[in-house]
């Protein structure tokens, strides 16, 4: 009984440690050339470029790419739990279930869009609302309430007034371009 309540508190475990580890990388890995930028100049800016995607979680590749830094990461951080074993093997195998929990969902969200936000809108809404630096949490929202970090984005005023001020640049932009191709 106490190695399923332990599976639990590591499942929990990885979630917060999910959250805690997202605000690190955005604290520091903002600044170019940092050992953390990957994730913010990289995975940020290609989700931002192409709708949400994320050319990284290639739908055709079963297995993960071995450039993908977030997968090398989740490998290096595992290694200390495992010294863990002996003595609490339901918190380790409650972690490394949480670990390949979050690496799914934080792919499959990334490849399915309409998926990710009918199931994980704070994630949608941690790339794609104006504020990237809230709404932490990928697997779960849970923290984000809890600690105050959680930004509505999806369905509320605040984004239909930028859609609709984008659909009108976009337009511009359209019109634009097709005046001068008019004009040579």
């Amino acid at each position: 009984m106490i190695h399923l309540v332990m599976i639990f508190v590591g499942i929990f475990y990885a979630a917060f440690l999910e959250w805690l580890l997202h605000i690190v990388l955005h604290r520091y890995g903002t600044k170019k050339g940092h050992v953390l930028s990957f994730h913010f100049q990289h995975h940020h800016r290609n989700t931002r470029k192409n709708e949400f995607k994320d050319p990284l979680y290639d739908a055709t590749h079963l297995l993960p790419d071995v450039r993908d830094k977030e997968f090398q990461s989740l490998l290096v951080l595992s290694i200390p739990h495992w010294f863990l074993m002996p003595f609490v093997p339901g918190f380790v195998f409650g972690a490394a279930i949480g670990g390949l929990r979050y690496y799914y969902m934080h792919r499959k969200s990334h490849l399915d869009v309409e998926w990710c936000k009918q199931k994980l809108p704070w994630h949608y809404e941690h790339h794609m609302a104006p504020n990237q630096h809230a709404n932490w949490g990928v697997t779960t929202d849970f923290f984000d309430r809890i600690f105050g970090t959680r930004e509505r984005y999806l369905g509320t005023d605040r984004q239909h007034k930028l859609l609709g001020y984008r659909s009108r640049k976009k337009a511009t932009t359209v019109q634009s371009r097709q005046d001068l191709h008019a004009r040579l």
